[in-house]
């Protein structure tokens, strides 16, 4: 599953975290921090005091069952993922990607 995420702070500040990151958003999904790979960030377009983040969840098995898929992708759209505003600011979901999930 991939995910895109804007935080709300710069690109300089988020690379000391990535591994507090990783570890915010296994909590928040339920998976083990092994599970999450931060994959990537850059600079938001037009935004450099925010810091795009694209993210990587691996499932323990060959694939999510659709309910852990839909579960994980419903978690990040309503913002059910807590991450410490104190190091990330707020956060905006820009995408979750998994064949047979899709956003309405």
């Amino acid at each position: 599953m991939r995910v895109g995420l804007r935080l709300s702070v710069s690109l300089y500040t988020f690379f000391p975290l990535v591994s507090e990151l990783a570890s915010e958003i296994a909590t928040g999904v339920f998976m083990k921090q092994s599970q999450v790979r931060i994959m990537g960030a850059n600079a938001a377009d037009q935004q450099p005091e925010k810091t795009v983040v694209l993210i990587d969840l691996v499932p323990l098995g060959e694939e999510f069952d659709n309910t852990t898929a839909f579960f994980t992708s419903d978690r990040f759209w309503h913002k059910m993922v807590i991450i410490k505003a104190f190091y990330f600011g707020d956060y905006d979901v820009l995408y979750v990607s998994y064949p047979g999930i899709y956003k309405f």
